[in-house]
């Protein structure tokens, strides 16, 4: 929208708009600047008042568990993967019931049923139409109930396998979108001393840092609460936030500028995919799978490639990149504590001492 439209559209709300509020708002749709003037907005409209207004789109968000016998969630498991592997690998594969005996590699996509380590290693694979055991002269990187693809060859009942492939991510150029982000968690408010938190918060606001996303372990949501005011804040639950398994659904906090998701969740801001999770490993992202949970959709099947991932957990500072995803953990206020921000601009990031 044109700015002299947004000067009319507030004169008639009978409000003001000061000159950075009005830069901001450029480009935002007549539907969002409409929700914006429903709010209950001062005389004259800063800037600081309206930040937290900044478009984003919740891509992953687990708002109910529904839950199923573990019959359902594999199926629906498999069927997931399946879709992710075929995608990523230019492959003909074949279903189980349809291997005959050739001379020829063949690609097969299955569930790991059994794993035995001797001589030889055999792997048990099945899928919807049946189960194979595929002999490998060397021990096997996989675990039971990953899905993968198998290249193999036909040799009588036990198969000869070549080479066992996860879906990963793709190799790509970084992608990237508009604003910065602060990424933090584990605060642990009921532990560690008022006045980090005051410290941290002192240096965010004067930050020129449109984001804060919390993962996971604030514990106390009322104190949290207290120091963020105008910023758009993301947050998910760790273990210690809610008496829930994972995945946990979103927690519930009193402020609108607070967005609760739950753990783990994607949300698109800028034009970058986040992914917040509390507990984190880099084989998730190469079995392209967030753990597992009986639910009657497959929730944790990681069907939509993150750039950046945001965790906590282990209150270690990390920072690295894996094929083109920024992996970010800022550590703990309870140990060593390293805010890590992110330029969505040009995806560079820097850790900072508080």
């Amino acid at each position: 929208m044109k700015k002299e439209e947004l000067v009319r559209l507030f004169f008639t709300r009978q409000k003001l708009i000061s000159p950075e509020a009005l830069s901001y708002l450029e480009g935002f749709s007549d539907k969002e600047v409409t929700n914006i003037l429903e709010r209950d907005l001062d005389l004259i409209v800063l800037k600081n008042h309206i930040t937290f207004l900044k478009r984003y789109e919740i891509v992953k968000n687990l708002t109910k568990k529904e839950t199923c016998n573990q019959i359902e969630y594999l199926n629906s498991k498999f069927n997931k993967m399946k879709d992710i592997l075929a995608s990523r690998i230019d492959k003909k594969f074949i279903s189980i019931n349809k291997i005959t005996q050739t001379r020829e590699d063949i690609y097969i996509i299955g569930m790991v049923k059994d794993i035995k380590e001797g001589e030889k290693t055999l792997v048990e694979v099945e899928d919807q139409t049946g189960s194979v055991t595929i002999s490998f002269d060397d021990p096997v990187k996989c675990d039971l109930d990953d899905v993968v693809l198998v290249q193999t060859i036909p040799s009588g009942k036990i198969l000869y396998g070549k080479k066992i492939i996860y879906p990963d991510v793709p190799l790509r150029e970084p992608v990237r979108g508009n604003g910065k982000g602060c990424f933090i968690s584990d605060l642990h408010l009921n532990e560690s001393p008022e006045s980090d938190i005051e410290k941290f918060f002192q240096w965010f606001n004067q930050e020129n840092i449109n984001y804060l996303f919390i993962a996971g372990d604030v514990v106390d949501l009322e104190k949290l609460e207290k120091y963020c005011d105008n910023k758009l804040v993301f947050i998910i639950p760790g273990e210690k936030d809610v008496e829930d398994d994972y995945p946990q659904l979103p927690l519930n906090p009193k402020k609108e500028n607070i967005i609760s998701l739950s753990n783990p969740s994607i949300i698109n801001i800028g034009g970058i995919n986040i992914l917040m999770i509390h507990d984190f490993d880099l084989s998730m992202l190469k079995k392209r799978h967030l753990g597992d949970c009986l639910l009657k959709e497959d929730f944790l099947a990681l069907d939509i490639v993150p750039d950046i991932v945001h965790y906590g957990h282990d209150h270690k500072p990390f920072v690295n990149n894996y094929k083109s995803i920024t992996v970010v953990n800022s550590g703990s206020l309870l140990n060593e504590f390293k805010p890590v921000v992110v330029d969505f601009s040009t995806r560079e990031w820097k850790q900072v001492n508080i």
